[in-house]
């Protein structure tokens, strides 16, 4: 019974600080991390109704508690009284001073881990919302809404709803994966393919807001602004398409580096796609390359490789804004040089 009498004062304790704590994140307005969830759809409503979702679990925790503390004080007032009948004031006394002791030492534990998930919680939605800041930098002369930044902030990689399935994206692209495979293989994969596509069906919601369709329309539409990713930190920059035009051609006139082509008869991509071709086919022709391995490799409708640059946005000092940053007047964004070779014979 005196075990019993232990726990119930244990498990009493625990409920009153975890009450405590839960009320302390409901006042700060800060979600608890295990009530904290990803929607399976990465989309504003989705993350609006998640939200939701943790603030009414944490009400339902909440209530929770106050009923189990009910519980245990009903049961441990009936086992007190029990335990009286038994014992005399001097082991009655003694136990209930061992209880306390041991109470005041698990207060103290769970209290210092309470404060350290507390502090954790505030610093990560500051810090995420320090981060959401750096993804959207704007050194143009453009000056951006609220729906314009919240679009950016999506990155590159964010895949829009089509407007239609793309049929004849998908076709061309199966064809190419299974050109070295045998005729049988084809028409199975054709088949299975085919009957995918019938059997599609167009998503009915679109994964942006109707002032962020606006948003995307305007800044397309906007042929003095160019819209990048940074050098570094995944973040999105919009600069001036002039200052992009002359910080590019400014790189381009080294002449240590580059070397200017005015000719279109010394354009080296066809010769590099000739003699990369008679290689191959003499690998192929000793054994070193199969078929198929040759028919991968052989380059073919190749083009020159494209130039562009990065801003290197960690280089230079931003200046804070309420929802994104800017960078100060008159400071030159240094661009990273980058040589895509995706297309070309080598």
């Amino acid at each position: 019974m005196a075990r019993r009498l232990e726990r119930f004062a244990l498990t009493e304790v625990r409920y009153k600080l975890h009450l405590s704590y839960l009320h302390q994140c409901k006042d700060a307005k800060s979600l608890p991390s295990f009530l904290q969830s990803r929607p399976p759809i990465d989309h504003p409503k989705a993350w609006k109704i998640t939200e939701k979702a943790g603030w009414a679990y944490l009400r339902v925790l909440i209530g929770n508690c106050h009923n189990n503390l009910r519980n245990i004080n009903v049961e441990s007032t009936e086992l007190n009284e029990k335990i009286k009948k038994i014992l005399d004031e001097n082991t009655l006394g003694m136990l209930k001073t061992t209880i306390s002791n041991r109470c005041i030492y698990e207060k103290n534990k769970i209290s210092k881990r309470h404060e350290r998930k507390f502090t954790k919680v505030q610093g990560k939605d500051k810090k995420h919302e320090q981060a959401q800041k750096r993804w959207v930098i704007n050194n143009s002369d453009r000056a951006l809404n609220c729906h314009e930044i919240t679009l950016l902030r999506k990155g590159m990689n964010f895949a829009i709803t089509p407007k239609r399935i793309p049929i004849k994206n998908i076709v061309a692209s199966v064809e190419q994966g299974i050109k070295n495979l045998d005729a049988d293989k084809k028409n199975r994969v054709r088949e299975n393919v085919c009957s995918v596509i019938k059997n599609a069906r167009h998503p009915s919601n679109s994964n942006l807001s109707r002032q962020e369709e606006i948003a995307l329309k305007d800044l397309r539409s906007d042929k003095n602004i160019l819209v990048t990713k940074a050098d570094k930190g995944n973040a999105m920059v919009v600069m001036n398409q002039v200052d992009y035009k002359n910080q590019v051609e400014t790189m381009l006139q080294d002449e240590i580096v580059y070397k200017r082509i005015t000719d279109k008869r010394r354009n080296p991509t066809s010769k590099t796609d000739t003699e990369l071709q008679e290689r191959l086919l003499k690998l192929k022709d000793t054994g070193f390359l199969t078929d198929n391995e040759y028919k991968t490799l052989r380059p073919f409708d190749s083009y020159p490789a494209a130039f562009y640059g990065l801003p290197k946005i960690h280089k230079v000092p931003l200046v804070e804004q309420n929802d994104h940053f800017t960078i100060e007047a008159d400071t030159v964004v240094p661009l990273r040089p980058i040589n895509s070779s995706i297309g070309s014979p080598t």
